[in-house]
């Protein structure tokens, strides 16, 4: 309310309009030369000094603008404020070893170079709900129109030509493409549908030809929120929710398996009855689909569709946030859930908690570096108050590729004795060294001897384990 007692100022478009209250008219602030006062974007913060009239501009570029209704002069100037930090919205860790990051609502994509420690501001380009990588370009899916663009990084970014835009998905229906997958020269964009609508898309792009075709609902009522090009299949995991303002129709979140060509919808599972959301799907380590559903860690046997493994792991469903990751370094899987960051031994399946709060946007580059975003869940689930970028480095592991059969083996005969981690990264199948070219077997029943002693002293195995590992070596054919 103005000074006046019967004047509201308001924006609308890129002007500056007036409310008259005690006549219910409104129109354009004039100037002094009787034409619209231009405001360069809609008023965010109200004020009046001496009669002026000041608002804040939402362009995020500092802009502020005062007006005097008594002569209609006007002015648009830059606020003497420093830049401010904004919440990141989404991470991703390129081939090219930076790691890009893009900022809530703002929509500024930026570029860490780890080996400099420098980063730069590449310009404007819209709130990046999903990345994804093909043939050394970046693809990003924005929001909320549903864009999906193409970046290349060795080109100079350019805003319209560098990133371009490939097409919308908002005529489909959605307005955010949340995950991307590829293979071959076909990349897969999972979306949610916009606001008021159920259905999300599967959405096949061939960036050979240009030509794309997206699967609308192809879980009824679902959106897709996962995606991972494992073997022959594409695999995606749904989430029940609807677009903003609405309430889910579905009552359980699926995972699907896709046709690489086409995208047509092979099988159908339920890993997790009652789940809302299955927000991430990877090739494990053991050759198996390893999900999170809810916060809760499955494992699927691909041949057959069955779930082998579901366990409790720390944290609660927090949104497609939730990921999981298998490190290259050191054969475990990483997840970000609810804000915790977990390592996932992939023979016990024990957990580690390495961080109990302030994880998410979880991504991982080439050398096995994890790298997130901090944050506070609020009340309504929204992760607020993230601007700093943060990684994690993996412990060194001794035996990189560890041999990760479920039983510990002397050549070809199996111990029975469960396979686990040792000390340094090294499992004891690592240990055994059967693979070795032994000058006879007495020499590797020798090995095989002190190393299974050592292990029964730090505690790894027991006596009997050891003997089982022992007579298992006896009866092998290795140094023969």
């Amino acid at each position: 309310m103005a000074p006046d007692g019967r004047s509201v100022y308001f924006t609308s478009g890129t002007q500056l309009w007036r409310y008259d209250l005690p006549t219910d008219t409104y129109g354009p602030a004039l100037d002094a030369a009787g034409k619209p006062v231009v405001s360069a974007g809609p008023g965010v913060g109200w004020g009046f000094i001496d009669g002026k009239v000041y608002a804040a501009i939402g362009n995020y570029q500092g802009q502020a603008l005062w007006y005097d209704p008594a002569t209609g002069a006007n002015e648009q100037y830059v606020l003497p404020f420093p830049p401010q930090a904004l919440d990141i919205n989404n991470i991703s860790a390129g081939p090219d070893g930076r790691v890009y990051t893009n900022l809530y609502i703002n929509g500024n994509l930026s570029v860490l170079d780890p080996t400099t420690g420098k980063a730069t501001n590449l310009g404007g380009l819209g709130q990046a709900d999903g990345f994804g990588w093909h043939g050394g370009k970046m693809y990003q899916g924005i929001y909320p129109y549903g864009g999906v663009l193409e970046y290349d990084p060795a080109k100079p970014y350019v805003r319209g030509t560098n990133p371009r835009e490939l097409f919308r998905l908002q005529p489909d229906g959605q307005n955010r493409p949340i995950t991307f997958a590829s293979a071959g020269s076909k990349i897969y964009v999972g979306s949610t549908p916009d606001y008021g609508l159920w259905g999300g898309a599967l959405t096949v792009y061939d960036t050979a030809t240009g030509e794309r075709v997206t699967h609308r609902d192809i879980v009824a009522d679902q959106g897709v929120v996962a995606l991972a090009v494992i073997g022959d299949r594409l695999w995606a995991g749904t989430s029940i929710s609807g677009g903003g303002g609405t309430e889910p129709k579905a009552t359980e979140a699926k995972l699907f398996t896709a046709d690489l060509a086409t995208g047509e919808k092979i099988a159908e599972y339920t890993p997790l009855p009652g789940a809302d959301a299955i927000t991430s799907v990877v090739a494990g380590p053991d050759g198996r689909i390893w999900g999170l559903a809810d916060g809760e860690l499955f494992i699927l046997d691909p041949a057959t569709g069955a779930v082998v493994h579901r366990q409790d792991i720390p944290g609660d469903y927090s949104g497609v946030q939730d990921e999981l990751t298998v490190n290259p370094a050191d054969e475990h899987v990483y997840a970000s859930l609810d804000g915790n960051l977990l390592k996932i031994d992939p023979l016990s399946k024990a957990v580690t908690v390495i961080r109990d709060a302030q994880t998410y946007r979880l991504t991982q580059d080439a050398q096995g570096n994890l790298w997130f975003r901090n944050g506070v869940k609020a009340a309504n689930g929204a992760v607020q108050y993230g601007s700093h970028l943060l990684r994690y480095v993996p412990e060194a592991d001794a035996c990189r590729g560890s041999d990760l059969r479920a039983h510990v083996f002397t050549g070809d005969v199996d111990s029975g004795v469960a396979n686990r981690y040792a000390a340094d990264g090294c499992t004891v199948n690592d240990l055994i060294r059967d693979e070795t070219s032994w000058d006879s077997h007495g020499a590797f029943l020798a090995h095989v001897a002190h190393v299974t002693a050592d292990l029964v002293r730090s505690g790894v195995l027991t006596d009997s384990e050891k003997d089982a590992i022992v007579a298992a070596a006896g009866q092998s054919d290795v140094g023969a």
